[in-house]
């Protein structure tokens, strides 16, 4: 049984990593065959499962896995201090997670700047490590822009702490075809942290949170777009604000919850093993 998290070779090329294309054509028959082979396949959105039938696999053998979240870790503990991060008088937009390629954070960083110019006291903080870290920082130095920060990593056990101190959580994706059908993890994590979301990823990500009422999603990459979103959130009462977490909680506890999913996984697994057995 197989597990498909991040579509290969799709992913590869989406990276835009060096020599990716020539990796991709070997991948690709090599991933098939997998693929094919599988007694049973579980993607982790609609979209990835339709298009893993595509290539090949039988509709009778393929289902979506939806990823929960760290149900321990979504929560404040006390274990961080969060005063570390000079939230306090500002309204805090966060980003938590890999400060990659894929993540096009610069369109964060850009919006955030312009922002600034009309609601002074937005904040927008990235917490995490990677590969376009560097950049990012140079970015914020060129800008001048005073209302961003970046950080190290935090643990997840304290992340939580963090989180729930924040205004709004976002989450950025660059515009590729492939992560119309990809839901980032932070997706289940945000809403389980019972926040308002802010996210610039299409198709399926984007549906989840606006269909729960959770937040507000915008086109990838799109500066002005995610200007405008950051300074309508801003302006909201906090009373809209929370109704928008409970909302983005509750959807987490009816669909993406840990027992309902491992149960679903659980009959497939059964469903499987018994047709071995006949």
């Amino acid at each position: 049984m197989l597990e498909v998290q991040d579509l290969w070779p799709d992913s590869v090329a989406a990276s835009g990593m060096s020599a990716t294309s020539a990796l991709s054509r070997i991948l690709g028959p090599i991933c098939n065959f997998v693929y094919r082979r599988a007694a049973f396949v579980f993607g982790q959105s609609e979209g990835m499962t339709a298009r893993l039938v595509e290539r090949g696999v039988s509709s009778e053998r393929a289902d979506v896995f939806f990823n929960w979240a760290d149900e321990e870790a979504a929560r404040p503990n006390g274990l961080y201090d969060v005063a570390m991060l000079n939230f306090e008088g500002r309204f805090n937009f966060v980003y938590a997670g890999n400060l990659g390629t894929v993540q096009a954070l610069e369109t964060l960083v850009e919006a955030a700047h312009l922002v600034a110019r009309e609601v002074p006291h937005v904040q927008l903080t990235l917490i995490g490590n990677g590969t376009e870290r560097m950049r990012l920082e140079n970015l914020v130095r060129d800008l001048g822009a005073s209302n961003i920060q970046i950080c190290d990593g935090i643990p997840p056990s304290h992340i939580g702490d963090v989180l729930a101190a924040a205004d709004v959580l976002v989450a950025h994706l660059k515009d590729d075809p492939l992560f119309q059908i990809t839901i980032p993890s932070k997706t289940q994590f945000y809403l389980a942290m019972g926040k308002p979301i802010l996210i610039g990823v299409s198709g399926a990500a984007a549906q989840i949170v606006t269909e729960a009422g959770a937040g507000i999603a915008v086109p990838p990459e799109d500066v002005d777009a995610l200007s405008k979103a950051m300074l309508h959130l801003a302006s909201l009462r906090q009373g809209e604000l929370d109704a928008m977490g409970v909302r983005g909680r509750r959807a987490y506890d009816t669909r993406f919850a840990f027992n309902s999913t491992v149960s679903r996984i659980a009959g497939q697994i059964n469903r499987v093993m018994e047709a071995e057995c006949r």
